[in-house]
């Protein structure tokens, strides 16, 4: 599988660059570079994102588990020639019995996105750190690459991905909150349906929404009021009024709804009535 990297950010000033999530991108010292081979790719990824020495006899099992051992370590032999060939020698660390990526100037946007959102958990919520994480969130891990013979290669990947799914969820819930918070709709918005485009089914989300929705609404109209006075000197037409009348009336009616219903889960004072209230 050909990677490619079509633009340059900051993260090109490092001498190796990985974009692992989302189709894979690989740069050497700013510029872009292949690797055609499916299997060095994946075993350049695991390498990357392990971060840790690992065994000969472990990588041939993981990314050729139908060969016989001779072949499988061949085969590995073989993945490690073609990534040192084409990012030079110095990037692999191995002896007979270990392999290991050299870290020193890597770019990798795991670890990168990993690193922004567990320092946003940890401390104050800063929005332009997490904001910067989820932007180099392109999408799933190592999307579009495919292994035929590799099953717990792929568990590996599939756990990993729905780790970084999980941060990913928490960083856009928290944005939309943080923008939402400062009545920055439009940003709220953006952070809100990317968050509702990971689980269609998911209903806080769609309800999120909804309630971005109508705040937004009440802010245009507002703005809308303040522009036509100061330049015209007129009031909104009939039309815009309504319209912002009925999405009023709606908002109040979900809340009313949402208000009985909170009522019948607490049940009247002192009768232990509503959801779990026992019939005696």
């Amino acid at each position: 599988m050909a990677v490619s990297l079509p633009t340059l950010d900051e993260a090109a000033l490092a001498r190796l660059g990985l974009n692992l999530l989302g189709a894979p991108e690989l740069w050497l010292a700013g510029r872009p570079v292949t690797l055609e081979r499916q299997k060095a790719l994946a075993l350049l990824a695991y390498l990357a994102i392990g971060g840790q020495p690992q065994s000969r006899e472990h990588l041939a099992a993981l990314l050729w588990p139908d060969l016989a051992a001779p072949r499988a370590q061949a085969a590995l032999r073989q993945a490690l020639w073609t990534i040192g060939s084409t990012l030079g020698s110095e990037w692999i660390a191995s002896d007979r019995v270990r392999v290991e990526l050299v870290a020193a100037d890597l770019d990798l946007d795991v670890h990168a996105f990993r690193s922004m959102v567990q320092r946003a958990r940890r401390e104050a919520l800063d929005s332009d750190i997490l904001a910067a994480a989820v932007a180099r969130y392109r999408g799933d891990l190592l999307a579009g690459l495919t292994l035929r013979d590799a099953e717990a290669f792929d568990e590996w990947r599939f756990f990993e991905s729905e780790g970084l799914r999980a941060d990913l969820i928490w960083a856009l819930d928290a944005l939309g909150e943080a923008y939402s918070a400062r009545n920055q709709y439009a940003q709220a918005l953006d952070f809100a349906r990317r968050r509702l485009a990971l689980d269609q089914l998911h209903e806080p989300a769609h309800r999120r929404l909804i309630r971005l929705y109508a705040a937004a609404g009440q802010r245009q109209y507002d703005e809308c009021v303040r522009v036509l006075q100061a330049e015209l000197g007129a009031e909104p037409e009939a039309e815009t009024t309504r319209l912002y009348q009925a999405v009023r009336a709606e908002r109040a009616s979900q809340n009313a709804g949402a208000g009985r219903v909170s009522a019948w889960r607490r049940g009247p004072a002192g009768s232990g009535g509503g959801i779990g209230a026992g019939a005696g």
